[in-house]
């Protein structure tokens, strides 16, 4: 389910779906992952992956794409006409003057792309390829990131967003868009002032999207959704409710026994909907076979993540799509920051295990100065735009 963009074709992905964006670019698609393109009055749209519209939650991927460009007027506009969109997914937005990337507003499908110094354009799924295809280099500094204690430690370790290990190489960044044309990134949400809305029309109006946009996945695809004693996972399989066919699952690491919270709570939240639990033993690594897999698939893989992804794969059940709860601590202040003061990058760098990293500092200082003007604008606070475009969606990668 990956994708590689660039000025040539990538003789590897020879086998791959291939199409053209743009009047240069050759967009190769691995065959699982989905691809639709439409094009209305001048406007053209490619998407990869999935989009879930919980206000249309009857409309399939070709019908949204329609609508889309239909209600679009040109492609700078493309991101703010997609932001109700949710899934997972890449879209390519071509006016015939401009030609702008951008995805879900998670960043669940991940886009790496080289930067404006660099000799080409190149984007993919994973940075390694761009790197590989650009020859670029890893700078001495992020290598030494590489191999700091918070790196080597940390099994969900990440780059300060949107570096990589290589300078020529980025991450594109949640609520960001990609110039095609000039390799130049912009931010485009926020852009207009925060609106208040009080505590009960804010959770009528969440719990109404989020079983809408459930209902709407449930419409093509049958849903498997991990439940531990977390809001997240709990909330999700509350929104499920009224939902056939739903295949609950915990995975069970080693260290938990019978009586941990994240194990009895799925049985009695499930005994309670009728519902069956799957509970599957969860490998404290990978083994070799599986290893040279991840390696070979991720560039820089979570070891965790691929015991995970191992011990999972015996038992999760064909054709259906698994609903995480990826991403919701952006919007319930899980840090507790609304006393805290005005971030700077030290604080930033030590709030996340980088004590004293002059690459990590570094690079939290040039998002203060470009993010401060922002929220003065808007109204959002430093520290919920430090966690979505920093820690929570920069953990997507692995």
């Amino acid at each position: 389910r990956q994708f590689v963009l660039g000025p040539r074709p990538v003789e590897e992905f020879a086998h791959w779906r291939t199409t053209f964006v743009g009047p240069h670019l050759v967009l190769q698609v691995h065959e699982d992952l989905p691809l639709v393109e439409v094009e209305h009055d001048g406007m053209r749209l490619t998407m990869l992956g999935v989009a879930i519209d919980p206000l249309a939650p009857d409309d399939d991927d070709l019908t949204i794409l329609r609508a889309l460009a239909e209600r679009c007027p040109d492609a700078q506009h493309a991101p703010r006409c997609a932001a109700d969109l949710a899934g997972r997914w890449i879209m390519i937005a071509d006016d015939g003057t401009d030609l702008i990337l951008f995805h879900d507003p998670c960043g669940m499908r991940q886009v790496y792309h080289s930067t404006w110094d660099a000799t080409e354009t190149w984007c993919a799924s994973q940075p390694g390829r761009v790197a590989g295809a650009i020859q670029a280099v890893v700078a001495p500094v992020r290598r030494e990131f590489l191999r700091s204690d918070y790196y080597r430690g940390n099994h969900e370790s990440w780059f300060p967003s949107p570096t990589t290990p290589w300078p020529e190489v980025r991450h594109l960044t949640p609520n960001h868009s990609l110039d095609l044309r000039t390799r130049t990134v912009q931010r485009y949400w926020p852009h207009s002032p925060l609106r208040h809305l009080e505590p009960e029309e804010g959770a009528h109006l969440s719990a109404q999207l989020l079983r809408e946009s459930l209902r709407a996945a449930s419409q093509r695809f049958k849903l498997a959704v991990p439940l531990t004693a977390g809001m997240d996972s709990r909330t999700i399989t509350a929104a499920t409710r009224g939902i056939e066919d739903v295949w609950h699952y915990t995975l069970s690491w080693p260290g938990l026994d019978r009586d941990s919270a994240d194990l009895t709570t799925p049985r009695r939240v499930l005994r309670r909907l009728r519902r069956k639990h799957h509970l599957i033993d969860c490998p404290t690594s990978m083994t070799a076979p599986f290893h040279e897999i991840c390696k070979a698939s991720s560039t820089l893989p979570s070891y965790t993540t691929g015991a995970m992804a191992e011990g999972l794969i015996p038992f999760f059940p064909e054709g259906h799509v698994q609903v995480p709860g990826h991403c919701s601590e952006i919007i319930r202040d899980s840090f507790n920051v609304t006393d805290r003061p005005r971030a700077d990058a030290e604080t930033l760098a030590d709030l996340m295990g980088m004590r004293g990293n002059p690459f990590a500092i570094d690079h939290f200082d040039i998002w203060l100065d470009q993010v401060r003007p922002v929220a003065e604008r808007t109204g959002y606070r430093e520290w919920d735009l430090f966690f979505m475009e920093q820690e929570y969606l920069s953990l997507i990668h692995i």
